[in-house]
């Protein structure tokens, strides 16, 4: 029953709002579904497995009759469940109200991030609360309609609803609302920390579904969070639940909390004064409290993870060792919030005090520390603040170890009741009982004695029966409840004493860690942030402009100066991006995800105080990114400055086509240049205002940043501006090529029609500022793909030679030893350094080259990848110089031994690329330095940290990749995830780095004083610190490389260009060193990175290599279902059909030379991925080289094993699918069977049809030539070549069902399987030529409009990717796609004509197997919902109305597969139309869903069995009716639950753990419904018989009985009349067709053209 209006879109995170009457009569015959949460292992309870959030329902049992006059005692249940988890319905109160005649409500309210959710005070909290109070005033306003006293209400509930009974007593608005309150295990002071654990997670939940404002308390994050699905949203909690668990802990991530609403104050705090509101509503109630003498039942599972880390084993026992050094310091710290000595007295209390020595009486202590901390002593609490009203106070202790628990996984040691234990006893124990578990005597009267207890308190405030007092009332003085252990009972009472006595910390708020702060400026007043950090007091100002937004007429101008504020400015949150695309991997760092113009803002961490005395060296951070993205805010500066007493800034600069557009000579050029000096003067002259030195001052940046920062320090203008530089992983000298900016320049241009950009001209901007920045952006990105060609490690966009920021080329200013850029260069201090991997980047740009290279990445890089490819390209396109340098850089970096391995050619390649594009770069900026007197220091950083920057990383990257180095700048804390552990090495080496940096910004010498550790670097001996471990690989010869690079090759370019052009030495040397030269770059690391997050890592299982009659082959061992299995991926059993292979049968692959790897699946052949499918697929990658198989096979690999064979042929509508989705090992193990995957090509590239004299049908020839292949080899893995079962599902089915009556295939294998195929299977193949013609139309390829063969030919010149595209677009425009098509050929004629002829080749073929098929009962309930979206006058979320199933689905349906004829459809309505006229909604729309699944699948399967009883092989059919816990498909309105939706029983098939998703409990009964029907499965494909040996358990099928198997649950909607329904589609239907054809040929001009496909 709705208590609340639904919670849903806006009303989500808002409190309940009044649901009001209903109009028509209530169903309230079943459970509504639970509130969002995850399902827990006690499922056998719930009555309904449904999550929702419209779950603010409550349930009412009331006995005997519903009389106003009744007025019987009402109980209202609140659930526990930790405030995550739990539901009213899995209480059953029918005993409980029947023995005790009063009314039982349970109540459903919002629980974990739906109903704790604190985004600060700005926004209601405790929504779960106000839920319960909502329910509890609905019951006292309709309880009486029932038969209950709204005078005599009861509150009850148990652990978290324990605590909740608590809160709702001492709620002021409450009073009178209920009676009496009894909490069981849960006490109104175990309230959650305000502050702290719920606003952590509300910020990690925000940090996981990207939403930026969560981070700083922002309302806007609810906005954020409303825009996810409830189940997404879920997950979102989930992992942030999971991210923040670390180490030992006993909070709670979520509950009720101080909200200064419902909560106004510190409940201790107000029940103190007993004048208060909150203690008189409290002294209103009559009240009982207790708990179970075990609670440490919980403290069980709080420990098993500890063990190893606390050096014990919990089965058997809790130390007092791990008791007090582990856990009771922990709470004194954390729980508490005392000091040491409470600790020793708590310690004291519970160690053992001399008794014995025993582990068992240390761990009945422990068990008591937990449960009087967590529970009784609260209990005890509220019991004392009650004990001074006049209402009656009692207290309870439930003892009892009862023969079955609520908690199954209990250690033996716990001896008594474990937490939840009491419930059975109050709720009646054989409604909680499972069937096989006995109940004692004792505890049958244990349990009507409690339920006594409880009525009578219910009904009079005394739980004693009339004229008794076995229970007394709790006084403060002693103690008064029903016990009988006497270890318990002689310690209780001085357990509470110290509980209670430290207690009252627990009340006192922590102090704040952060607080605002206004400081004064001369630019105005700004309020930041005062946060205690590391030991300290930091400030944090974010946000600050220090240029005018550069927005409208400033777009793509220098940057303004920003005058004073007037106001108080806001720099507590940082401000947007600069415009740009934010990447997956960056995102968990980037506090804000919004992007804007507005963007020129910086960033001040500075420590302890903003005297304008302190004078603090200051350090600006420039950012890396490409010059494409990055930002700020990404930098959190707050330790550098908390321990080294400096202070950070860092900075947003414009960015891509915004910060570096390059339209020819005048403004507009370097904008990004301009913008960092621009932040770099406003620090000079503001930073004094912050306690900061300007004439102090360090410029640090890394990639782009180091750059930059390079850049910087040789600009002319900037002399003065600061005094140092760090340049990691970045030089000077990467300028790009001003012809590569200009081109994209234009390329955008062309793309707005922008004209004067085409040519140049300065007015091409004003035309660019009339673009939107979102449109901008997007454009920028499509040019930059648009001139990407080939292989390529130039950038298009970044900073040039402007004739003004850098006037000439670095290398020739830097040459001139006068010129104003070296004697800026030589006023400051300088240091720099690499990675010794940064060739971690070399890999994106080598992804795409492995197909044309016939290399694999993942194993590394061999010595033709540098000679064939990345010297000739360096040759070329960097120095523009001949062969020569091509061949040198070719014998540099080719390992010399003959018999070198493939890991030495990697290391050789990855230090070219290092070499060349960092290495090299960086020593000649430190050559060029060290001619200055200023200091000049070069690093090398070599540790490969535990957890990346860059996580895609090959398995051959053995040190340092590109970035590694900043989180140990930065401070690991703030870089890490929370779930990785940082190693002592990489504190101690992060704390000297950083160490090293500040005393270089405050001294230009990174020593500290009186050590010479890191050595001055000279042109000499070329000196440099290692960080990190030290790598022959990377440091052997590394000077002789350098030399390489800056003089051998240089020379080698002289020679080429003097062959070419009368040059000097000279020139030649120092042109070509020029531009060209620097424009090698391949920084985009933070735009590449997101792209390839997907591929595929290498299997973490042993290699097996395994002899083949067609060679060696490499698969993987696997250890699972307690055996040993072997996996064989993407074995070709095709030629790759690729050039003129495109669109022709397949052709042998023959055998292999070299060891073939099938460790790894191959691609998907060319389809467009849906978002459903994304978890399922192992790799994303595609490509028309897909002709691959995969082989699973159990225990053992020998020929003489013989095992039946099973194929599977995927589904996806003949457009899409995958055979890697689909994990063989768990029906392998089940059968011992082998089971094989397969690709077929899909869409255009399978199905294209090009009319008659064109090849057809490819994707049949495919999957025809691996079931060849694997009859033909597959002994070679144990299988048995004449035992073989093709199966598959929708589009497979269909496909097996081709597969089965093809006249080619007679001996290929003996059995089928159809899951679930379908009427579409074979349609008219005139709308595939319309397609083909459309395709054609689109490409441009004229022979496909007119018909003509030479279509493919047009067709095969198309890129794969441009030919997909065409194929989307033209499906769209003509809605109509590809599939199999009669071709005489495979298939000669219309399937159910040629199986009409017993004598026919098909009919032979098809009777010559065994064969299954079947359906799911609710096959078309989504298809259905999804074709009709969005094109009904109704509201399609409650179900479909008979007017539009006759008016519009039975006419199309006619029409479109049949004929075109009234009376068809007619009959049809009258079929499927409801005999009652008053049906309900719901009956209508299972009428309509029957008329889809009957006629769309059921009928063409039963038609296929029909014919192939003929034969006198095995024929049997199924109905899989089971809806599954886990549905594939998330979009789906309520009345397509109705049975096993389309697909849903493949998991069953293959093994549900290999499907559902981890976080998807799989009850038992799904569990053997699967286990039951892969054995089935796999018995057909052994003996054509899916029954066991001597069972006949699932009939045969003939057409007389139609004898079907149910597998699942008998449900009447879906079985009833199903033999009827049969006969009308394959019996009526073709008469009456028969009758409309004759009709039409009379002249009634009625289309039939479909008729033959569909009857034959």
């Amino acid at each position: 029953m709705p208590y609340a209006k639904p919670p849903l879109k806006d009303l989500r995170f808002e409190k309940p709002q009044e649901y009001g009457a209903w109009g028509n009569v209530l169903n309230a015959t079943a459970y509504g579904p639970n509130c969002m949460q995850f399902l827990g292992q006690d499922i056998r309870l719930l009555p309904n497995l449904q999550v929702s959030e419209d779950c603010l329902h409550l349930n009412i049992i009331a006995p005997n009759d519903l009389n106003n006059s009744s007025r019987r005692p009402v109980f209202i249940w609140i659930h526990g469940g930790g405030f995550t988890n739990g539901q009213g319905m899995s209480v059953d109160g029918s005993v409980f109200a029947a023995t005790g005649d009063v009314v039982l409500v349970t109540i459903n309210y919002r629980l974990n991030i739906f109903g704790f959710v604190n985004v600060g005070i700005a926004h209601p909290r405790n929504l779960g609360l106000w839920d319960q109070k909502f329910a509890i005033k609905w019951i006292k306003q309709n309880i009486a309609d029932f038969g209950g006293d709204p005078n005599t209400i009861t509150l009850f509930g148990e652990s978290a609803g324990g605590v909740s009974v608590g809160l709702q007593s001492i709620i002021p608005t409450n009073i009178g609302l209920f009676q009496r309150a009894i909490a069981q295990s849960g006490s109104f002071f175990s309230l959650r920390d305000i502050g702290t654990e719920s606003e952590k997670l509300t910020r990690e939940i925000g940090r996981v579904l990207n939403c930026s404002n969560c981070q700083d308390g922002d309302s806007l994050c609810l906005d954020c969070f409303r825009r996810f699905s409830a189940g997404d949203l879920l997950l979102g909690y989930g992992k942030g639940v999971k991210n923040l668990r670390k180490g030992f802990s006993l909070k709670a991530p979520i509950g009720p909390i101080v909200d200064q609403d419902l909560i106004p104050n510190d409940i201790f705090s107000m029940l103190n004064d007993s004048t208060s509101e909150t203690s008189k509503m409290f002294n209103s109630i009559d009240f009982i409290a207790g708990s179970n003498d075990g609670e440490a039942g919980l403290f069980y599972f709080n420990l098993i993870g500890h063990q190893r880390a606390f050096h014990f084993d919990i089965k058997q026992g809790i130390p007092t060792r791990v008791l007090c050094n582990n856990i009771v310091p922990y709470v004194t710290k954390e729980v508490l919030k005392g000091c040491d000595n409470i600790s020793h007295t708590i310690c004291n209390k519970y160690s053992n005090d001399g008794r014995s020595n025993s582990l068992s009486d240390e761990t009945v202590l422990a068990v008591n520390f937990f449960s009087d901390l967590e529970m009784s002593s609260l209990a005890a609490r509220c019991l004392n603040f009650h004990n001074n009203t006049s209402k009656n106070s009692y207290q309870y202790l439930f003892t009892h170890k009862p023969t079955w628990g609520v908690i199954a996984d209990r250690p033996s040691w716990l001896l008594g009741a474990n937490h939840v234990d009491e419930l059975p006893f109050l709720f009646g124990l054989r409604r909680w009982y499972p069937g096989n578990v006995s109940i004692t005597p004792a505890e049958d009267a244990l349990s009507s004695k409690i339920m006594s207890y409880w009525y009578n308190f219910g009904k009079t405030g005394d739980p004693n029966p009339k004229g008794t007092s076995e229970w007394p009332q709790y006084t403060k003085t002693t103690d008064h409840f029903p016990i009988n252990d006497n270890l318990t009972q002689n310690i209780f009472h001085d357990t509470l004493i110290v509980s209670l006595l430290v207690s009252a910390v627990q009340a006192v708020t922590p102090i704040a860690r952060r607080q605002l702060l206004t400081h004064t400026t001369r630019l105005g007043e700004v309020t930041g942030l005062k946060i205690w950090k590391y030991n300290t007091t930091v400030y944090q100002f974010k946000k600050i402009p220090y240029a005018k937004p550069p927005l409208t007429s400033l777009r793509f101008e220098r940057p303004q100066p920003i005058r004073s504020w007037d106001e108080t400015l806001n720099g507590t949150e940082y401000g947007p991006n600069c415009m740009q695309y934010l990447f997956e991997n960056d995102k968990r760092l980037i506090p804000n995800l919004k992007i804007s113009e507005d963007c020129l803002h910086l960033n001040i961490f500075a420590p302890r105080d903003l005297n304008k005395t302190s004078k603090r060296p200051v350090m600006i951070w420039i950012h890396g990114g490409g010059f494409t993205n990055g930002q700020g805010m990404m930098f959190d500066g707050s330790k550098l400055v908390a321990l080294y007493d400096v202070i950070i800034v860092t900075m947003n600069y414009r960015l891509n086509i915004f910060g570096f557009i390059n339209v020819g000579a005048g403004p507009g050029r370097n904008i990004g240049l301009w913008d960092q000096r621009f932040a770099i003067k406003w620090v000079k002259e503001n930073i004094m205002d912050y306690g900061g030195n300007s004439e102090m001052i360090t410029i640090f940046g890394e990639s782009a940043g180091g750059i930059s920062v390079g850049l910087q320090s040789v600009i002319p203008k900037n002399k003065g501006l600061f005094q140092r530089t760090i340049a990691h992983s970045g030089s000077l000298l990467l300028i790009r090529d001003i012809d590569d900016t200009e081109k994209l320049t234009r390329e955008i241009g062309r793309i707005f029609n922008c004209s004067e950009c085409l040519n140049g001209v300065q007015t091409c901007l004003n035309c660019l500022r009339n673009i939107s920045s979102e449109s901008l952006l997007q454009k920028y990105a499509a040019a930059e793909h648009n001139l990407q060609n080939g292989f390529s490690m130039n950038s298009t966009i970044g900073p040039i030679v402007d004739g003004e920021l850098i006037p000439e080329n670095p290398i020739d200013m830097l040459s001139n030893s006068t010129s104003p850029a070296t004697q800026m260069f030589n006023s400051i201090d300088y240091i720099t350094g690499t990675n010794d991997c940064e060739a971690g980047l070399f890999y994106f740009n080598l992804i795409g080259q492995q197909a044309s290279f016939s290399f694999e990445l993942k194993k590394g890089i061999p010595s033709r990848i540098v000679c064939h490819l990345f010297a000739p390209h360096v040759s070329r396109h960097v120095y523009k110089a001949c062969d020569k340098v091509s061949e040198e850089i070719c014998k540099k970096y080719s390992p010399q031994d003959k018999n070198h391995s493939q890991s030495q050619e990697t290391y050789q390649a990855m230090n070219a690329y290092s070499d060349l594009e960092f290495a090299s770069l960086a020593v000649r900026d430190l050559d060029f330095h060290s001619r200055s007197n200023k200091g000049t220091y070069q690093y090398l950083f070599t540790h490969k940290p535990t957890w990346g920057l860059i996580e895609d990383r090959p398995s051959w990257l053995v040190g340092a990749n590109h970035a590694d180095e900043l989180e140990f700048v930065f401070g690991l804390e703030d870089w890490f995830p929370v779930n990785i552990d940082i190693s002592p090495f990489e504190v101690e080496l992060s704390s000297k780095m950083m160490s090293f940096w500040t005393t270089f910004a405050k001294t230009g010498n990174p020593n500290p004083e009186n050590k010479q550790e890191w050595p001055a670097y000279d042109k000499t001996t070329k000196r440099f610190i290692i960080f990190g471990e030290y790598r022959n690989s990377t440091v052997d010869g590394f000077h002789d490389r350098m030399r390489f690079w800056n003089e051998d090759v240089p020379k080698l370019v002289s020679e080429c260009h003097q062959k070419i052009s009368p040059r000097t030495p000279n020139q030649a040397i120092n042109t070509t060193l020029s531009a060209d030269c620097c424009s090698v770059t391949t920084l985009l690391v933070f735009v590449l990175i997101s792209a390839f997050q997907q591929l595929t890592t290498l299997a973490t299982n042993p290699v097996f290599t395994h002899k083949t009659r067609l060679g060696e082959i490499k698969g993987i061992e696997v250890k699972a279902y307690n055996s040993t299995f072997y996996q064989f991926k993407k074995i070709p059993y095709a030629k790759p059909p690729l050039g003129t292979l495109r669109f022709g049968k397949p052709k042998p692959f023959g055998s292999w030379n070299d060891t073939l790897n099938a460790t790894e699946y191959g691609p998907n052949c060319m389809q467009n991925f849906y978002s459903s499918n994304s978890r399922l697929i192992p790799n994303h990658d595609r490509s028309e080289d897909c002709l691959h198989l995969n082989i699973f096979a159990p225990r053992d690999v020998s020929k003489n094993s013989s095992r039946p064979v099973m194929i599977w042929i995927h589904g996806g509508s003949f457009t899409n699918g995958q055979g890697m989705k689909f994990n063989g090992t768990k029906l392998a193990a089940v059968g011992d069977v082998i089971i094989v995957t397969i690709n077929y090509r899909l869409n255009v590239f399978g199905f294209a049809n090009a009319g008659v004299g064109s090849i057809r049908n490819i994707g049949l020839w495919d999957q025809r030539f691996a079931i060849l292949w694997v009859k033909n080899n597959i002994e070679d893995y144990g299988g048995n070549p004449n035992m073989i079962t093709i199966f598959g599902e929708s589009s497979g089915g269909v496909s097996v069902e081709l597969q089965a009556m093809s006249p080619k295939n007679k001996g290929l294998f003996q059995r089928a399987i159809s899951q679930s195929i379908y009427i579409d299977g074979i349609m008219d193949w005139d709308s595939y030529e319309s397609l083909t013609r459309e395709i054609g139309r689109l490409l441009n390829c004229s022979e496909c409009i007119t018909g003509v063969n030479s279509c493919l030919d047009c067709l095969r010149s198309v890129p794969a990717t441009n030919l997909l595209k065409a194929y989307s677009d033209g499906y769209n425009n003509i809605n109509s796609g590809y599939g199999p098509t009669v071709d005489g050929d495979f298939i000669p004629a219309s399937p159910v004509h040629m199986l009409s002829n017993p004598t026919s080749e098909s009919s032979q073929m098809f009777n010559s197997i065994d064969y299954m098929a079947g359906i799911n009962d609710c096959e078309s309930a989504i298809h259905y919902y999804y074709s009709i979206k969005g094109e009904k006058n109704f509201d399609l979320k409650n179900g479909i109305p008979t007017d539009y199933l006759c008016n519009f689905s039975i006419p199309y349906i006619s029409r479109t597969y049949f004929i075109e004829c009234e009376k068809l459809s007619q009959e049809i309505c009258k079929k499927y139309s409801p005999t009652d006229m008053s049906s309900s909604l719901s009956h209508e729309t299972s009428l309509a869903i029957n008329v889809h699944g009957d006629f769309g699948y059921a009928s063409v399967t039963t038609r296929d069995l029909d014919f192939h009883t003929r034969s006198r092989k095995g024929t049997y059919q199924y109905l899989f009716t089971h809806k599954p816990t886990w549905k594939f498909l998330k979009e789906r309105p309520s009345w397509s639950e109705c049975g096993a939706n389309h697909g849903d029983e493949i998991a069953f098939v293959f093994g549900l753990e290999t499907w559902y998703p981890k976080d998807v409990i799989i009850n038992q009964y799904e569990s053997k419904l699967s286990s039951k029907m892969m054995t089935f499965w796999t018995n057909f494909a052994k003996t054509g018989n899916p029954n066991q040996e001597g069972k006949h358990e699932w009939p045969a099928y003939n057409k007389t009985s139609t004898n079907f198997m149910v597998l699942g649950e008998y449900r009447n909607s879906s079985v009833y009349n199903f033999h009827d329904r049969m006969n009308f589609w394959n019996k009526d239907v073709p008469r009456l067709v028969l009758d409309c054809k004759k009709a039409s040929q009379s002249g009634n001009g009625t289309n039939n053209a479909n008729i033959e496909n569909t009857f034959g």
